[in-house]
């Protein structure tokens, strides 16, 4: 068969195709996203089901005889399905602001992938609240779960055409959408019960990760499958894990120790940025965190995914080693490795190439190479010299403002370096400086940034504009208001009552504690996860003579509590610090003082996890049960 009749046969196809898709059209293909219909929610409910509404959607829920779900569904996480909404109509917005890079067009719609869905609750309330959407992919694995998603598809009048469900593994999906394939059309074949299953090679702007657990072994495929500058959306709900109490579960799935700490939550959300870090660097990746939240018993992330194998070398300066005090609360941060971004000036270039040219002349005269080696050691001396760090080190948080995304900065490994690494552990006779115990190392943890300060504004007037919308207004807004205000550059925090307890005292109030930072030059924050903890530049020392002189203050510090253990290292070393407790004006973060509120309360009863689904069981399963 000749190429021409193969090309006719394809042409002849490729129209047989385009007419079957035009006699199976979706009658509400033509139907547009965010319009918040009241189809679902004033539906009449069919025999044998039972109607769950949120937000814009309604979904069937089905009961099994065991009492376990068909697909699985928590009314806890309606603060998660709010955030996640507001986030991406955030990001849509940013998306079309800036300036465009490799990739889709910015103009058109997004194309979402929900990997894990159960009900499809949350496709449905993305497709009806938020705009500009032009596809959507609702995958699971489980059968029962994929006739419940085209179920509620169907019942709160959503274009499948355009909300796509699929059965399928989300790791095996998310390989295939990340190829890059030359084929355009969105190609499907037979799956279990009928279901079809996406065999098309497209990215996403968006990719939802909500899985029952961990959402490690979903990380790669999916950072494959993102478009260029494109959303992410993790949730992982092993806290336990996460926060210290299995430290080898957590290192087998996220490549990191989690240490048993009062700033546990931090540290979970900081070990899930890290873990996404290291799984785009293998790529030649690299994430920027947008918005980083521990919520009631589990984390949700929004980084975006950006391309750069200059940016990804830089990941030793945004990962380092928590340092733990067995004995107090003090803790440091060390970096697993420090950048410096060397700036040459044209002169210092030309300069360069005229050391080369002169090299190449000498081993032209010096066939022998004798007179070569030694200039090349005396170049190299010089180079060490010229290079030495006479100025300390800029960590990578203050070097990277200065290296562009698409420029590769000059980094050479060796002596007269841009990149020196530091050791990842203190050593074990050193111990705490403070109360002379032992030292927990933990990590490695992202240390940069776990929020973009504009963004989280943006998601705020966003929430504010549309507060009637949103179930979990109050809840979502006093934790976008904490992220805003956080410290970006200082890791973990203190916790007032676990100082305070150290030294045998009472609680030091927040605006004391404050004020008293504030007066020696020191920044402080709340933080979103702990109503009690405070974030600043402080070094350990200067946290603790604050407590030394609040134990003087109120008499504590002759306790008998404080004659042994601990407290008697701690108290018994000099102080460093004058201290002033005068209040300063910001210190009292109070929400009757400030008139914002932080900390919204849990609404939903008996909230917490839920059991996994099980899909649907016959009546012979039950018994066997």
């Amino acid at each position: 068969m000749s190429l021409e009749e193969t090309a006719q046969q394809i042409a002849t196809l490729l129209e047989k195709y385009s007419e079957l898709q035009q006699e199976v059209k979706d009658p509400l293909g033509d139907v547009i996203s965010g319009q918040r219909d009241a189809i679902g929610v004033t539906s009449e409910v069919p025999s044998g089901y039972s109607k769950v509404t949120e937000g814009a959607a309604s979904v069937l829920a089905v009961v099994n005889p065991d009492g376990s779900q068909e697909a699985f569904y928590n009314p806890a996480q309606v603060v998660n399905r709010d955030l996640s909404i507001i986030a991406i109509r955030g990001y849509d917005e940013m998306r079309k602001e800036s300036p465009h890079k490799k990739g889709r067009s910015k103009d058109e719609g997004l194309r979402i992938l929900e990997g894990l869905s159960a009900t499809g609750l949350r496709a449905v309330r993305y497709w009806k609240e938020i705009p500009n959407i032009s596809k959507i992919i609702v995958n699971d694995l489980l059968p029962s779960a994929v006739a419940a998603i085209k179920r509620n598809l169907e019942y709160n009048g959503v274009p499948q055409s355009k909300v796509i469900p699929n059965c399928d593994d989300a790791v095996s999906l998310m390989q295939r959408l990340g190829q890059q394939s030359r084929s355009s059309l969105f190609r499907t074949t037979p799956g279990v019960d009928g279901i079809t299953k996406l065999l098309s090679s497209e990215k996403m702007d968006v990719v939802d990760l909500d899985p029952y657990g961990t959402a490690a072994p979903f990380l790669d495929s999916a950072i494959t499958c993102a478009e260029e500058g494109g959303l992410m959306c993790i949730t992982c709900t092993d806290c336990d894990v996460l926060c210290g109490v299995h430290p080898e579960a957590c290192h087998h799935k996220y490549g990191a120790m989690s240490v048993r700490a009062k700033y546990c939550h931090e540290m979970a959300v900081r070990i899930l940025l890290g873990c996404v870090e290291r799984h785009a660097a293998r790529h030649g990746k690299f994430i920027k965190p947008l918005l980083s939240l521990q919520i009631d018993f589990y984390v949700r992330v929004f980084v975006r995914i950006e391309t750069s194998r200059a940016e990804s070398k830089l990941s030793i300066g945004k990962l380092g080693h928590l340092l733990q005090c067995s004995g107090c609360a003090a803790f440091r941060v060390k970096p697993i490795g420090t950048v410096r971004v060397e700036e040459r000036s044209r002169t210092e270039r030309n300069r360069e190439k005229q050391t080369k040219k002169q090299k190449r002349k000498r081993s032209n005269k010096d066939p022998e190479g004798e007179n070569e080696v030694k200039v090349a050691k005396a170049d190299a001396e010089a180079e060490v010299e010229a290079e030495s760090p006479s100025s300390p080190t800029e960590p990578v948080s203050a070097a990277m403002s200065s290296v562009p995304c698409r420029k590769e900065p000059r980094l050479k490994y060796g002596t007269a370096t841009s990149v020196k690494f530091c050791s990842s552990y203190k050593p074990a006779t050193a111990g705490c400086n403070i109360c002379n115990s032992s030292v927990w190392v933990g990590g490695p943890i992202w240390t940069g940034p776990t929020h973009d300060k504009d963004y989280v504004s943006r998601l705020i007037a966003i929430a504010d504009a549309e507060k009637e919308n949103f179930a979990a207004y109050k809840r979502v807004r006093a934790l976008l208001a904490a992220a805003r205000d956080e410290l970006p550059d200082c890791p973990m925090f203190y916790q007032l009552a676990a100082l305070s307890g150290t030294v045998h005292c009472s609680t030091i109030p927040m605006a004391k504690m404050n004020s008293a930072l504030m007066n020696l030059g020191y920044r402080t924050s709340q933080v979103h996860c702990c109503p009690d903890g405070i974030k600043t530049d402080a070094p350990p020392e200067v946290v603790y003579d604050v407590m030394k002189a609040w134990t003087k203050e109120l008499g504590c510090d002759t306790h008998p509590n404080n004659a042994i253990g601990h407290a008697k290292d701690i108290l018994a070393s000099p102080q460093r610090v004058n201290v002033d407790f005068t209040i300063c004006e910001g210190s009292d973060m109070r929400a009757k003082v400030t008139g914002e509120t932080k900390w919204g309360k849990v609404y939903v009863p008996n909230w917490g996890p839920k059991p996994r689904a099980k899909g649907n069981k016959t009546a012979e399963e039950t018994e066997e049960s």
